[in-house]
């Protein structure tokens, strides 16, 4: 980092050069308990002028003074009416330490120097010696004098293991760090009045923690470090309170605080803040430090008071000068407040006096950096980013230790738009992921809000990306009902540590409710059911589906920055922090700023473009524009069209929203980042999302539609070609991005088009809710029966056959329409009504050949064969199919093709013409592979592996269920996996291979117990105990056919009247009287109690 020496500031070479002569008091301490006295020797340069002890009255006189004088700051660091008080003290120290022999040596202080004071009594060093007074004048207050306290045995001893460095040029590095449970922000504003002018580089600290601080010393490397705090005595120990991550007190030594410096270049430490029960305490702190440090200061006031010590030690004066300048401020500023104000103590065990070499300036590269505390936003986010997260100590100290306990579980914040929700919630979920939350995050934007089919498709590509395949699937099963799968997907994550995160939840205008029927149900879950997962919520209001919230669930409102937060965020600009410096920008004008911005951290970026420029601002208005006015017309249209992406985009995006070149784009993008109207979202970019608004309407009508349908075009481009993911997004995302896009340009055939194709995924995966929501829109801009035929299959699909009926009989309004006659086929054959769904397949059937549509005649064909199978006319039904089959050969649709095959083969199984059946399922195979379609592929696989068991032919069978159990376990179905290793135990059974049939049985059994399957686990009992016998272990087998029926028993099934009597038929036949057969099964209870029977078919495999 370069640094330039402020302009306009003349260093004076003789300003830091010290006094004439050295003036040494030492004060030792002797004698047994009770009669403890000091004694004393003075020294005025290599000359001891007065040496003697004190009575023991005289030393109890010094400790009585040193506690009095501690005392007058109990209430505070400013007091009244203690003026004359203060000057008797002076006096008696004189009395008591000068007035003997002073005839003799006054002579030789008229011209002042420096005093030292040694001892290693705290109450000698605690003295008000700055009050002594020579010839009528108190040193502290005098130019001619400096004081400082040594705490060591003698004045002239120096401490050893503090290395006198070379010091680091200027200009003046101050790090300062307020801690709680001061006012930091009242503080932070102190300080920053304090420094306006001064010739200095400031680092202020953000969460006032003690790791805080350590990294800024380290990195920033600062001549002085500044901190204000609570400092008290525990166990005789002095203690400065800081803060750890969770905002508890972390109290230091000062000896702790000084050995964290070393090494980090730190010349001075100030302890500091106004305190009220132990102000001795930030003496006893800077003592240790200063056995550790080079200086040290005990400052008994607020940052507010330090601006004249900070005026002088910017201008190159040495420590001791500058606190003699800020011990005259404050006598004379307190005085005309009638008070007596707590004076800065300086402590040093050296003889150091300067903290920097005010006479050079940093050539080239310097060692030292501020630090920005970026914040970049979650994967698959754009938004949550920070240049410098700032002013969130409070919120973060409540809100994560919260979190971690238990105490919040679901965190919802609120705030308007600006406010900084998403920069709050990322920095808490990347804080929790620390303590080992998996975070889920989902985005909102003006084109794709929040709903439930996207948060469900968010957990099954996290629950896929963290090896739970079979979790994924079943929450992708589009045959269960998406409520369902929801309450599912919640119970799932309540067995680990996950984060949910749904940045953006919008609301309904009207009633305040989440717009989404499902993802409100979802939410009230959320608020009540969380357990050891995590959620997060930003959104503009409390959603009014519940507006009081469950006890482990939290509205977290946010408002605007502190003024102090605000300022010290635009003063991380080296051209802002540059103009305050040289006194050309001043601390009203940035408060001026921040009042007109109303803290909005949305305005940060732009309010630093207008203190870079330092005029011109008069309205809140003002500031979002003044990047702009550093851009030329064409930047700011390319700006104003590359505003209407919601989401981070590449190079390639915002060429093709702003019409310009991709070279072109990326010195826009280094432009744009350069006046923060856009940060970098890994390597794409984001235009400011609070910005964004104000940068679209300033484009013209014509301007604007030409860029949204060019990122429309992008976007489905995008997605069609499966590079969504170069966004960070999913193919759905990206198409519903582009339809956004489409809707504000009013292109709605396109925008149809592309809705259209949403539509076909969400039916798919069985969001038939989301179907309608989608499509709705698009009837708003024009009648079309495209997306009332989608609608029309979503009520279908939810089982609302009424309005299904109705919305395709609304399509069918402006004439006939192949799609909608298709679907009111398939509803009219699911109503039962054979005739009528036959007429409309017809109907459909004649359209599309006059058409020449042939793909719509196989769908009408395959309609018209599911009614001849309903009535049993299989011939008729072969027909139709094969004619069916011919088209899709011609269109070469496999997916079709391969379903078309799969219901001809189950039609050949069912009229038992198996080696027809066979050949097919054979074909279907071979087709899926090319797709790569595994799901239908270990479907047909299994199918055909059936086929073979059903002839007889095992080698065959077993090769394929084995084939098809593959598939099943990488795509996660429990349930086919549990039927094939069900049937691989039948066929080994009757291969005679016991043992390889127990071990399927048993995998079985394993897998149905894992689905809660209670038949399957039945019927795994059942095989197991059967082989049991043929193993010639009779009671073994007895017990596990046992299981069985108790477990069909517990499920009212109907197939225990056949188990039951095979297991009463075999219980006789060993001879089993009623008493031991009822003993048996009590330990049949007490052993799926147990272990749900493992330990009994362990047992019957154990050998004799």
């Amino acid at each position: 980092m370069m640094v330039k020496p402020a302009k306009g500031r003349r260093r004076n070479k003789q300003m830091s050069q010290k006094l004439d002569q050295r003036i040494a008091i030492t004060i030792s301490e002797a004698g047994g308990t009770g009669a403890r006295a000091f004694s004393c020797r003075i020294l005025i340069g290599e000359d001891v002028v007065s040496e003697g002890q004190l009575t023991p009255v005289e030393s109890q006189q010094v400790r009585e003074m040193a506690a009095q004088y501690a005392s007058l700051f109990r209430k505070g660091c400013a007091v009244r009416e203690a003026q004359d008080y203060l000057s008797i003290l002076g006096d008696g120290l004189f009395q008591l330490f000068f007035e003997k022999g002073w005839q003799d040596f006054k002579g030789r202080l008229s011209s002042g120097g420096d005093l030292i004071v040694a001892s290693t009594s705290p109450d000698a060093l605690q003295l008000p010696w700055e009050y002594l007074k020579f010839a009528g004048e108190a040193v502290g207050f005098s130019e001619r004098f400096s004081i400082v306290r040594r705490p060591m045995a003698e004045a002239a001893q120096t401490a050893s293991q503090i290395q006198s460095a070379k010091l680091e040029p200027g200009p003046l590095r101050v790090l300062f760090v307020a801690c709680e449970p001061l006012d930091y922000a009242l503080e932070e504003q102190g300080f920053l009045r304090t420094m306006e002018g001064r010739d200095a580089v400031l680092q202020i600290g953000d969460l006032g923690t003690f790791d805080e601080l350590k990294m800024h010393a380290k990195t920033f490397r600062p001549h002085l470090v500044h901190l204000v705090g609570l400092a008290k005595i525990s166990s005789g120990k002095a203690l400065f309170v800081v803060q750890d991550e969770d905002g508890r007190s972390d109290a230091k030594t000062g000896t702790e605080v000084a050995e964290a410096l070393k090494g980090c270049g730190v010349q001075c430490l100030i302890f500091g803040g106004c305190q009220n029960d132990h102000p001795e305490s930030l003496d006893l702190l800077a003592m240790s430090a200063a056995e550790h440090l080079p200086l040290a200061v005990a400052w008994n006031g607020s940052a507010a008071s330090a601006a004249a010590f900070y005026e002088a030690l910017a201008q190159g004066k040495s420590i001791g000068e500058a606190l003699g300048t800020a011990r005259r401020d404050a006598r004379d500023s307190c005085l005309k407040e009638g008070k007596v104000c707590a004076l800065p103590i300086l402590y040093s065990s050296t003889d150091q006096q300067r903290i920097f070499d005010a006479d050079k300036t940093p050539g080239g590269a310097t060692n030292w950096d501020t630090v920005r505390n970026v914040l970049e936003p979650l994967p698959g986010m754009a938004e949550g980013h920070a240049f410098n997260f700032v002013n969130r100590r409070r919120d973060l100290h409540r809100l994560l230790p919260a979190m971690q306990s238990g105490a919040a579980r679901t965190i919802v914040i609120t705030g308007k738009s600006g406010m900084g929700k998403s920069a709050l919630a990322t920095r808490l979920a990347r804080q929790l992921a620390l303590f080992g939350y998996s975070i889920i995050p989902v985005y909102s934007s003006r084109n794709n809000p929040l709903s439930a089919a996207r948060f469900l498709e968010a957990v099954i590509g996290f629950l896929t990306r963290i090896g739970k395949p079979k979790e994924a699937q079943d929450l992708r099963d589009a045959k269960t009902p998406l409520a369902d799968r929801l309450k599912s997907a919640q119970k799932l994550l309540n067995e680990g540590k996950y984060l949910i995160l749904w940045d953006g939840l919008g609301l309904e205008e009207k009633t305040g409710r989440i717009n989404d029927a499902e993802l409100a149900a979802f939410y009230l879950q959320t608020l009540k059911g969380m357990e050891s997962s995590r959620a997060i919520i930003t959104c503009s209001a409390l959603p009014a589906d519940a507006l009081t919230l469950p006890k482990r669930a939290w509205e977290w409102p946010l408002s605007g920055l502190a003024g102090s937060a605000f300022i010290k965020f635009l003063l991380l600009d080296e051209a802002v922090t540059e103009r305050y410096r040289r006194g050309e920008t001043g601390y009203e004008e940035l408060f001026k700023l921040y009042s007109l911005a109303a803290g909005n951290p949305g305005l940060l970026a732009p309010a630093t473009q207008a203190a870079r420029i330092g005029d011109g601002i008069q309205s809140s208005d003002d500031i979002p524009k003044a990047g702009l006015s550093l851009l030329g017309p064409d930047l700011r249209l390319s700006l104003g069209r590359a505003a209407v992406f919601g989401i981070a985009v590449n190079s390639a995006g915002l060429a093709a929203a702003a019409g310009i070149s991709e070279s072109a784009a990326d010195e826009l993008a280094g432009k744009l980042q350069r006046l923060m109207l856009a940060y970098p979202v890994r390597k794409l970019l984001c235009v400011q999302p609070f910005l964004r608004p104000g940068f679209l309407e300033a484009l013209l009508p014509e301007e604007r539609v030409a860029a949204e349908k060019a990122a429309a075009v992008f976007l489905r481009d995008l997605a069609e070609e499966g590079q969504a993911s170069m966004l960070g997004l999913s193919r759905l995302d990206a198409l519903l991005e582009a339809r956004g896009h489409y809707l504000a340009a009013g292109d709605t055939p396109n925008a149809r088009t592309v809705t259209s194709r949403i539509s076909s995924y969400l039916v798919r995966r069985g969001y038939y809710a989301e179907v309608i929501r989608q499509n709705l829109p698009i009837l708003g801009m024009e009648k079309h029966p495209e997306p009332m035929n989608w609608i029309a299959q979503a009520f279908m699909e939810l089982g609302n056959f009424s309005k299904a009926a109705e919305w395709y009989a609304r399509a069918l309004e402006s004439g006939p329409d192949r799609i909608a006659l298709q679907g009111l086929g398939m509803l009219l054959l699911r109503q039962g009504k054979n005739e009528q769904a036959r007429e409309s397949f017809c109907q459909a059937e004649e359209i599309c050949r006059v058409e020449g549509d042939t793909a719509g005649v196989a769908a009408a064909l395959q309609g018209l064969a599911s009614i001849d199978l309903l009535q049993k006319d299989y011939d008729a039904a072969m027909e139709k199919m094969q004619k069916t089959l011919d088209i899709l050969e011609k269109l070469g649709d496999l997916r079709s093709l391969s379903s078309t095959l799969q219901s001809m083969a189950m039609l050949d199984f069912n009229r038992g013409n198996l080696e027809a059946a066979r050949t097919r399922l054979a074909r279907v195979v071979a087709l899926l592979s090319r797709i790569d379609d595994r799901p239908s592929m270990a479907e047909a696989q299994y199918a055909l592996a059936s086929i073979d068991f059903e002839k007889g032919d095992y080698d065959p069978a077993v090769e394929e269920f084995r084939q098809a159990l593959q598939l099943k376990r990488e795509i996660g179905e429990l349930r086919g996996e549990a039927a094939i290793l069900h049937n691989l135990g039948l066929i080994e059974s009757q291969r005679g291979n016991k043992e390889a049939a127990w071990e399927n049985f048993r995998g079985a059994l394993h897998v149905y117990q894992d689905l809660c399957d209670k038949p399957g686990e039945a019927g795994a009992f059942f095989q197991l105990g059967a082989l049991a016998v043929q193993m010639n272990k009779m009671p073994e087998g007895l017990r596990l056919m046992a299981l069985a029926a108790v477990v069909l028993r517990s499920i009212k099934s109907d197939e225990v009247k056949n188990v039951e009597p095979m297991v009463e038929r075999l219980a006789a036949k060993l001879s089993y009287s009623q008493e031991q057969f009822m003993v048996m099964v009590q330990e049949v209870l007490q052993s799926y109690l147990k272990d749900r029977g493992r330990g009994l078919v362990e047992k019957a495999l154990a050998k004799k």
